[in-house]
């Protein structure tokens, strides 16, 4: 698949068996993903988060103790950028729809899972946090585009203020000056006066 980032996934099921057979769905490094950590729950899942960087999370949506459900919702509250792929043994729609609430639109039914549904729930999630990323990349930009105009209109100001003191200096030279003189005809205190003459000076 060329030089694509490989993606690292956890499974989250607590059946041995269920998490078997979702490794054996696909060839997952030929495609550039990678089974980087295995849960039987939701509290250990959220553990393993701590030591793992995981960008895609196939979850099984009944759990003991926890739901993939209240996993998600609790692990995307906190922020992260992870995608979902939730695990179903029954087309249920109210848990559809609770998924829909959230943002997460991809699950698939144990019974009719296989290489090619999984791998295309894989791919759309990897363009998602492509266009995700590429969104944080142009906001930054803009951030420091934003930063770097408004330090420009900053200088420009003081540029323009000591430019006044200059002038009026040029004109009054032959009359007794004061700092406090200069600082009111711009507006600023004394002593931020004499340290704004330094710095454009």
């Amino acid at each position: 698949m060329g030089d694509r980032k490989v993606l690292n996934v956890m499974l989250v099921d607590d059946e041995s068996i269920v998490r078997g057979d979702i490794r054996e769905l696909t060839e997952w490094e030929s495609f550039d993903y990678k089974i980087a950590a295995e849960a039987e729950s939701g509290p250990e899942a959220l553990r393993l988060l701590d030591k793992h960087s995981i960008e895609i999370m196939i979850v099984d949506i009944q759990m003991p103790g926890m739901t993939g459900l209240e996993l998600a919702e609790r692990i995307l509250a906190e922020g992260k950028q992870i995608k979902f792929i939730f695990l179903t043994s029954y087309d249920d729609f109210e848990f559809a729809r609770s998924s829909m609430r959230m943002g997460v639109r991809s699950y698939i039914l144990k019974h009719e899972a296989d290489g090619p549904v999984l791998l295309h729930e894989l791919e759309r999630l990897r363009d998602e946090l492509q266009k995700s990323q590429q969104q944080t990349r142009l906001g930054e930009n803009e951030y420091v585009k934003d930063s770097l105009n408004e330090y420009e209109d900053v200088e420009e100001d003081y540029k323009e203020r000591i430019d006044k003191v200059k002038n009026y200096v040029d004109k009054h030279y032959m009359e007794d000056i004061s700092l406090d003189t200069l600082a009111g005809l711009i507006g600023v205190s004394d002593a931020y006066m004499s340290q704004l003459f330094k710095q454009q000076t």
